[in-house]
């Protein structure tokens, strides 16, 4: 028994030591192809080129599905006909900028789809916005 001890230490000692050895650079960043911590994980940064690791081959790309080629141009006064909020762009999705009080006049601006470009408090100064309102809540005058 002390000598299949004295045989298999060393050599579990062997494995031990060369499967931690290369532990440090045994994964390479995908973009400089340079060695990395084997402890890196997917979000790390590579300290060479700054990649973001797991995110190499990835580019954001904004979609406007908001083509405004169907905007019709288009002038008058209006009041919407219940509380409705005033959006950054013709969508349910759209950042709301205020909302607008029941029976407040608006000036429309033109209309796009189902939704109307309007203009919401005095005039052109600065405490006036515009956006789009959901043509349903609007009457025109």
């Amino acid at each position: 028994m002390k000598t299949i001890f004295t045989y298999l230490l060393p050599v579990m000692i062997s494995l031990f030591v060369s499967s931690f050895g290369n532990a440090q650079t045994s994964k390479s960043c995908g973009s400089c192809h340079k060695p990395v911590s084997s402890y890196a994980e997917v979000g790390d940064y590579c300290p060479h080129c700054h990649v973001r690791w797991g995110y190499e081959n990835t580019t954001t790309k904004y979609v406007d599905n908001y083509s405004y080629d169907s905007y019709q141009s288009y002038s008058g006064i209006g009041f919407v006909t219940s509380n409705s909020n005033l959006r950054s762009y013709a969508s349910k999705s759209a950042y709301v900028i205020t909302v607008i009080p029941q029976y407040a006049s608006v000036t429309i601006l033109g209309k796009y789809g189902s939704w109307y470009h309007v203009r919401y408090g005095s005039g052109y100064s600065y405490n006036s916005s515009t956006g789009y309102v959901h043509s349903s809540l609007i009457d025109i005058l």
